[in-house]
């Protein structure tokens, strides 16, 4: 990685391929709204999407330690096909 931003570059290029292939539409998304505010009980996260579900399952399925390493992982090619994997959606370097 040629930037100290990695971290971030790496989110932007998950939320672009998420974008691109097949996101929770926006009647999900204003459902997913509705139910955090109008909750007696409010939960920390709301899963909208395919994606965000598969992603959050498969969290569950490794250790915090393997979670922090992998996405300290120092090449890019590597993360991005872990991170495809992961959350079923293809991750691609964005264009420079």
């Amino acid at each position: 990685p040629d930037t100290p931003y990695v971290a971030g570059r790496r989110l932007g290029e998950y939320f672009v391929g998420s974008l691109m292939g097949t996101p929770g539409t926006p009647d999900m998304v204003a459902e997913a709204i509705w139910q955090a505010i109008s909750a007696d009980d409010p939960e920390l996260r709301h899963l909208v999407g395919d994606d965000a579900v598969r992603l959050a399952g498969r969290r569950r399925e490794i250790t915090d330690e393997e979670w922090i390493n992998r996405h300290s992982d120092p090449d890019d090619d590597r993360h991005r096909a872990w991170m495809s994997d992961m959350s079923g959606v293809q991750v691609n370097a964005l264009p420079s």
